[in-house]
């Protein structure tokens, strides 16, 4: 047996195949691609390493590609696209862009100013806003945040037989949270909205029974060291 016969091709490297294999990377990259400027063992390699990288609804997802394997994909494209270099010079626009971005959200920010804020007011920190911009909070879990912290900041418990110890909320969960601070029932919802602060390391529940423990999480903790060190 001849030890250096060439591996028999696993992958269809037609050019109607390549072409089909090749358009998620199209639209993504907006590039136009011909299989034709390829090699028989470059075209092989596109479609292992295409189809890879491609999703099960015709996207692309890089992930599965270690870096040897993604530098050798984005090589093939430019060179399927006709020009070497394309894809790595496309990322480099692509960040380039957000940093432009970013530093246009930053021109038209408000200044940064000192705070002097009555004992008891609440500040919620930037990341909820941009956990909120990132759909990752919505409105109903930073309201139910703010009121919660409201509590912690004044040491005063609002929940029906509940009381505020040791910088925590201590409450009956059958009584729920809100009393009549939630005057028209919208806060129905309190428990799952609570577990889904917890989630995002905003609050902190130790549960025993029918009692819950409420404190600040993780993220809380480390915005008000933050703002002591500033």
């Amino acid at each position: 047996m001849n030890m250096l016969t060439k591996r028999r091709k696993t992958y269809e490297t037609t050019r109607e195949a390549l072409l089909a294999t090749g358009r998620p990377f199209e639209r993504v990259y907006a590039i136009r691609l011909d299989p034709d400027r390829l090699d028989d063992d470059e075209r092989e390699r596109f479609a292992e390493l295409a189809r890879k990288a491609t999703t099960d609804e015709r996207g692309v997802n890089l992930s599965p590609l270690g870096k040897r394997d993604r530098a050798a994909l984005e090589r093939l494209l430019g060179k399927a696209a006709g020009e070497e270099g394309l894809i790595e010079r496309r990322r480099e626009e692509a960040a380039a862009t957000a940093k432009i971005r970013e530093l246009a959200e930053r021109a038209v920010r408000p200044p940064a100013r000192p705070r002097f804020e009555e004992r008891g007011a609440v500040i919620l920190p930037r990341a909820v806003f941009e956990q909120l911009r990132g759909g990752y909070l919505w409105i109903e879990h930073v309201g139910l945040l703010a009121f919660i912290v409201a509590q912690l900041e004044n040491g005063v418990c609002l929940a029906p037989q509940g009381r505020y110890e040791d910088d925590a909320l201590v409450i009956d969960h059958g009584w729920g949270l809100a009393g009549s601070a939630d005057g028209d029932g919208s806060f129905g919802r309190w428990k799952q909205i609570i577990e889904h602060l917890e989630r995002n390391a905003w609050l902190d529940v130790e549960r025993s029974g029918r009692q819950w423990r409420i404190r600040r999480g993780r993220r809380l903790r480390e915005a008000a060291k933050a703002r002591a060190a500033a």
